[in-house]
């Protein structure tokens, strides 16, 4: 009988180590004092130690710090003891280089007392990277959400104040005009003039920033646009700045607006120079960019693809890391009050976005900034670019203009200033109203002067339905902010004309009479 027992515990100890060490997650038997006891084989595998090398050392000097004497923060085996409980304790910790989730439970002697301590460890590095990585992607996803919300904002209220600005700059000129060079209230008039063309310069950030101007598509290699104002950013830096350049002279073309990437270039450049009230370095670099498992995929929009980088990095303060997420939102600025209106890495943003590439900003405090912006390449070759010839044998009106705007107070401004140099004109508010217009218009219509976006319908489409009973009508398209689908697909090209609102005289003559003059 004696044997009998004997043999069954033999065989229950056998069957014990046999399931001991068939568990997948590394797992030792502790005492209270953190000695190793047993280990299995999941446990050797994961310190790369032998049996003889773990078992009577303290568990936390392989797991944790060899150098350890006593066991981390917030160890599970000290929890189990202090506590008192027979209830197993697990919480995550940083073990072996990576994350585990460690398990400590209780094991009761013959006295009643706690004397082993089972303790598991389950390796989530995997999940854990992952749960970070879905956190990165949804941080990404609501700041694009965020800087699409305020484009929107920004988009709209630029056009509703361009419309605004233009009665005031137009009217201010008008009066200006009739009153003369020595009226008295000619200064006023001139204060009045200059106010309202500053915050157009305004809006006109905010337009960038909220992707809704209209782009002069052209193909062309970026190295060119940057040597091209080579001199004028000498200029616009301080002395105690150098300015360098790395430019790839393997460079990609891109199909973009020329003076919308040199606005990027001078805008960073700028940024660059006022985060070095000490001086230092400015580095301007070009290279090609093939972004597929780069960081930059999904950031702000970017996909996969052949990119341009242009990269400006300085040696000045730094960003914070608390900072750095809201430096492309507009207004947002860390300088003075006097020293800017927190709108020029807002406008680079914008004009990235509407190239469809994206921007990331490095930086440490301390430590400079670096700003990369990736523009998508372009298969397509250069065109030599010439402007179509124009007729010189008419310089003032005469000939009958339509003008097709739901704004009344900058319809009625447009049609005063061309009727005040001759021009005959017809007006209309709406796409049906200017159709009806022309319908019972027995005479030539030589110009359409239409907004881009109508109550009924676009400008494009009033003008493509117009030509087809008047085929030598032009057109002048204007708008505060141009949709963005609109601006990519025809409305503007050679034989097209573009006002930006908010207009001046002068701008709204020479628009119309360009478009007048240039041949079919």
């Amino acid at each position: 009988m004696q044997n009998e027992i004997e043999q069954c515990e033999c065989d229950s100890i056998l069957h014990w180590e046999s399931v001991f060490q068939a568990i997948a997650q590394p797992t030792l038997v502790l005492d209270t004092q953190h000695v190793v006891i047993a280990a299995n084989r999941a446990a050797l595998n994961a310190t790369g130690l032998k049996l003889g090398e773990i078992v009577g050392t303290k568990c936390y000097q392989h797991f944790h710090n060899p150098d350890s004497t006593c066991p981390p923060d917030g160890c599970p085996l000290m929890k189990v003891l202090e506590s008192g409980s027979l209830e197993s304790v697990e919480m995550e910790m940083e073990a072996l280089g990576g994350s585990y989730m460690v398990t400590a439970t209780p094991v009761v002697g013959k006295d009643g007392r706690v004397d082993k301590i089972i303790h598991t460890a389950t390796d989530i590095t995997a999940k854990k990277k992952s749960e970070k990585e879905k956190e990165r992607l949804k941080e990404q996803l609501e700041q694009a959400q965020k800087m699409e919300a305020i484009g929107r904002l920004a988009g709209g209220v630029a056009h509703d104040f361009n419309n605004i600005l233009s009665v005031i700059l137009g009217y201010a000129e008008v009066v200006m005009d009739q009153l003369g060079a020595e009226h008295q209230a000619r200064p006023d008039l001139e204060e009045i003039r200059v106010a309202a063309g500053r915050a157009a310069d305004i809006t006109k950030q905010l337009l960038a920033f909220s992707r809704k101007q209209v782009l002069e598509l052209r193909v062309f290699n970026p190295n060119q646009a940057i040597r091209d104002m080579e001199k004028m950013l000498g200029r616009l830096i301080r002395e105690d700045i150098v300015l360098e350049f790395e430019l790839d002279e393997r460079l990609y073309n891109i199909e973009a607006d020329w003076s919308q990437i040199q606005q990027i270039v001078l805008n960073l450049v700028l940024n660059a120079r006022d985060a070095m009230p000490k001086g230092g370095k400015t580095l301007i670099m070009t290279r090609n960019q093939i972004v597929d498992e780069h960081p930059a995929v999904g950031y702000m929009g970017i996909k996969p693809g052949s990119y341009v980088e242009i990269t400006v990095k300085d040696e000045g303060q730094g960003i914070q890391e608390e900072i750095k997420e809201h430096i492309f939102e507009p207004f947002f600025t860390t300088k003075g009050c006097s020293q800017g209106t927190g709108l020029g890495l807002a406008t680079v943003y914008g004009i990235v976005q509407q190239h469809g590439g994206g921007i990331m900003a490095e930086s440490q405090p301390g430590k400079g900034a670096t700003i990369r912006v990736w523009l998508p390449k372009t298969n397509r070759k250069p065109l030599f670019q010439t402007m179509l010839p124009l007729r010189s044998n008419q310089t003032l009106g005469g000939e009958t203009v339509m003008v097709v705007e739901d704004a009344e107070a900058v319809r009625r401004l447009a049609k005063r200033i061309l009727d005040q140099i001759g021009y005959n004109t017809l007006e209309a508010l709406s796409a049906k109203e200017a159709l009806e217009k022309s319908q019972s218009h027995p005479r030539p219509i030589h110009l359409l002067l239409t907004d881009v976006v109508l109550p009924d319908n676009n400008g494009k489409e009033l003008f493509d339905t117009l030509k087809k009973s008047r085929p030598d009508l032009k057109v002048v398209y204007m708008t505060g902010h141009a949709d963005e689908t609109i601006a990519r697909h025809g409305i503007l090209n050679e034989k097209a004309g573009f006002l930006q609102k908010p207009f001046t005289i002068q701008s709204l003559t020479k628009a119309v009479r360009r478009a007048l003059d240039r041949l079919a």
